[in-house]
């Protein structure tokens, strides 16, 4: 598993260098982590904005996870992103408060307007 923890979000997805593409262009530096109780030490200790969460690769145990780092940080934007067609694991994942949930081929323009208007929504609240 990699993991991607950016400045402003934490990225879990086995497309690294496709996600890494789209962090370079709006400009959020980032860096590699490797084990998921890691990924729980940054949820809590970055407070990161986003999470981008691929389920290939925690399988069954997804559900689980998401609802683990929904318990620690209940405002965090949680991006799905799934091969899984079927409608069960929709359900599955529902009570995490998915802010939106691609199935794979991931659409790179779909996954940059909704980082882009996370951060924009970001940055009007500073205003």
């Amino acid at each position: 598993m990699k993991t991607l923890t950016v400045s402003n979000g934490l990225v879990l997805h086995d497309e690294i260098k496709r996600i890494a593409k789209i962090l370079q262009e709006l400009k959020i530096s980032f860096y590699s982590q490797s084990d998921t109780l890691e990924v729980i030490s940054v949820v809590i200790n970055e407070n990161p904005e986003v999470l981008i969460f691929d389920d290939d690769l925690f399988g069954e145990k997804s559900s689980d996870l998401l609802k683990n780092i929904r318990k620690i940080k209940s405002d965090l934007k949680i991006i799905f992103i799934t091969s899984d067609t079927g409608v069960e694991k929709g359900r599955e994942v529902i009570d995490a408060g998915i802010y939106l949930y691609l199935i794979k081929p991931l659409e790179v323009n779909v996954l940059n307007e909704a980082l882009t208007s996370i951060l924009d929504k970001k940055s009007e609240a500073y205003y």
